[in-house]
């Protein structure tokens, strides 16, 4: 998920299309898509069912992400 996400970011900067927001990887045989999402210190790969929408997964998991504690936090 990190190289997938570093090299999405790198090609949004060279194409000038600005930050990574989310994107979505389609992977191996079976077509399974998985849903990277940026955050400040780390990127997050979430398994993404057969009729799942990127963009409602996205915005139903951008609070619970902001919610939760900082890489390397202690609880």
């Amino acid at each position: 998920v990190v190289g997938v996400g570093n090299a999405a970011k790198d090609m949004g900067a060279a194409l000038r299309r600005g930050a990574l927001a989310c994107g979505v990887v389609h992977m191996g045989a079976g077509r399974a898509r998985i849903l990277i999402l940026e955050q400040p210190e780390y990127f997050v790969g979430l398994l993404l069912g057969p009729r799942a929408a990127p963009s409602l997964v996205a915005a139903r998991a951008a609070p619970l992400l902001a919610a939760a504690p900082a890489a390397g936090a202690s609880a």
